[in-house]
């Protein structure tokens, strides 16, 4: 099965061939080809009228010289691409076997509108996110001034603010107040008189606790209103006005309880046997501080059978079994004075002794419960449930190595990590910033992308795919591991040290904590260099990270002369003055 080609008219080589070759601008040799290429492609797969063609490329030309210049572009179009792409059938003509960066786009925009009306936040943003790895620019054509150009040009950057100004909504209500923050200042770099872009970047400022600059965000509000559409701002952007100025800032949303199903059981089973007993058992829930016990609790509690009425809980006694015994005494004197019930103690394992030895002595049975460290599995899914969507592998990781694996740190620790703006959406999952990000960091828009892509060359590009795709920080070695086996492997280690190195000084990837190994800078630019990958393309990437696909020679870095030729060809306009062009 051959791949299809790649048609990108939002930026990037306008067609990749089936080989993995992209087509110069040089090799078009005439703009009305390219354009004829751009109407096809925004109707991918479907059956354009050829008159409809002739009527919009060549309006002011007679109909049979027209269609003359039809057959010779179509022609055209074939020759350069290589394959029969373009299918004539009954007087009209359609784009096959073509993956088409437009096409793609509405699909993301129909998804995000979709999941905004189910309420699937997160899948709002993740589409967002999507959509800006591949609107790396606004789309042009050759005949740019023409209605159907703007017209086009009009309807994707609308379709594009919508789905930003949906998602940065979305990102607040998930507490992701970094990509709110980013997603709503592009809301308000689109459209300077977005009532609804100014709001929300209002609210993301306030939960980063940057009053200051919510309430600036503000006056810009009410003066691009007052400058833009003579108005002033709506009932529903001054009450959050004043709700920030009296200190409501937005909070992170509640999750449910996970894991340590086992422990559950035996705490509700604990607690039934008190209660057949006498009624006035202790029952010592046991785990290092941070390990979940409140919650653990809670959730036995919610399952227990019996009425939870008499229960109290106690705790955490974690410090000085000395002081903990004085008390214990002195609250279970208390409480048998009153009414006797169950006691839940939270405890330290070093203190267990003292708590068990006293109850004892006050004629309590004890029942004991631990609370120990999530597993692999049970963090994933606490990460999940507290985040609202799958976390990358290195935040999982570096989640695990700061809190022990231990539940009640790992929540603070990801509430702490929302709270300073470090949690960050790819596109393809939640990430974390290696460190505090700055204060402002520039946005990860599509245009951005468009610019980096830009000042790269193919192999930089190919090796920041590969790193994408992979999800971790990987070494040199292990790049050259995934791709087609050299004979010179030192001369390949060099090469591909060079072009490490080359994105290293643009400050595109970073030194990792482990030696010789390399991630992002931004995993925002990660994320984005991986949702702009063909589904496809992206899947057999996986796969050979995964070792079972082998590699492919079309994954080779290009030569040097392919390069340079590419290079020289982005700087020449595109298309060809031919005299066609002017019929």
């Amino acid at each position: 099965m051959t791949d299809p080609i790649e048609v990108r008219l939002l930026g990037g080589p306008l067609v990749t061939r089936q080989d993995g070759t992209a087509v110069a601008h040089t090799e078009w040799n005439a703009g009305k080809t390219t354009d004829l290429l751009r109407l096809l492609a925004l109707d991918a797969g479907q059956l354009v009228r050829s008159e409809t063609l002739v009527d919009t490329l060549w309006p002011d030309v007679p109909a049979e010289s027209g269609r003359a210049s039809l057959r010779t572009a179509t022609s055209r179009i074939r020759k350069t691409i290589g394959s029969h792409c373009v299918r004539s059938h009954l007087g009209t003509l359609t784009l096959v076997d073509a993956w088409v960066d437009t096409v793609q786009l509405t699909t993301l925009v129909t998804t995000g509108r979709r999941a905004a009306r189910a309420g699937d936040d997160v899948a709002v943003v993740q589409a967002a996110r999507r959509a800006e790895a591949l609107y790396t620019r606004d789309f042009h054509a050759y005949s740019d001034d023409q209605p159907w150009a703007t017209q086009t040009r009009s309807t994707l950057a609308f379709q594009r603010h919508q789905l930003v100004a949906a998602a940065a909504e979305s990102a607040v209500r998930l507490f992701w107040l970094r990509d709110a923050v980013e997603l709503a200042r592009l809301g308000v770099a689109l459209d300077p008189a977005s009532e609804r872009a100014h709001r929300t970047l209002m609210s993301a400022y306030a939960g980063l606790g940057r009053t200051d600059d919510a309430l600036r965000q503000f006056e810009l509000c009410r003066a691009a209103l007052a400058e833009e559409l003579g108005a002033d701002p709506s009932q529903q952007t001054r009450a959050l006005h004043l709700s920030i100025l009296a200190g409501a800032p937005p909070v992170a949303p509640h999750h449910r309880f996970v894991g340590r199903t086992r422990e559950v059981v035996d705490l509700v089973e604990s607690i039934d046997d008190v209660h057949a007993v006498d009624g006035s058992g202790v029952v010592c829930v046991v785990g290092a501080p941070g390990s979940g016990r409140h919650a653990l609790v809670d959730a036995g509690l919610q399952q227990a059978r019996r009425s939870t009425a008499s229960i109290d809980v106690w705790g955490p006694f974690d410090h000085d079994g000395a002081e903990v015994a004085v008390t214990m005494r002195e609250r279970l004197a208390e409480r048998e004075a009153v009414l006797p019930g169950t006691i839940i103690a939270l405890t330290a394992p070093d203190v267990l002794p003292t708590v068990v030895s006293v109850a004892e002595q006050a004629g309590r049975g004890v029942r004991v419960v631990g609370s120990p460290p999530l597993t692999e599995d049970d963090l994933l899914h606490l990460t999940e449930q507290v985040l609202g969507g799958a976390p990358s592998d290195l935040l999982v990781e570096t989640l695990a190595r700061e809190t022990g694996h231990l539940a009640g740190r790992a929540v603070e620790e990801l509430h702490r990590w929302m709270a300073q703006g470090r949690i960050t959406a790819t596109g393809t999952a939640v990430d974390l910033w290696g460190s505090a990000p700055p204060e402002e960091p520039p946005m990860a828009s599509g245009l951005h992308l468009g610019l980096l892509l830009e000042q790269l060359g193919p192999a930089e590009v190919r090796l920041c795919e590969l790193m994408a795709v992979a999800d971790r920080a990987v070494s040199i070695d292990a790049v050259l591991a995934v791709l087609p086996a050299d004979r010179r492997v030192a001369a390949a280690r060099r090469s591909m040290a060079s072009v490490m190195d080359r994105l290293l000084d643009r400050g595109v990837v970073q030194e990792d904590r482990r030696p010789g190994h390399y991630r992002f800078a931004d995993p925002r630019v990660g994320g984005a260099f991986a949702a702009r990958l063909r589904p496809a393309v992206r899947a057999r990437l996986r796969r050979l990270w995964d070792g079972t696909e082998t590699p492919a020679d079309s994954w080779t870095a290009p030569d040097r002369r392919s390069v340079a030729r590419d290079v020289g060809d982005r700087r020449r306009a595109e298309g060809g003055r031919r005299a066609s062009d002017r019929h």
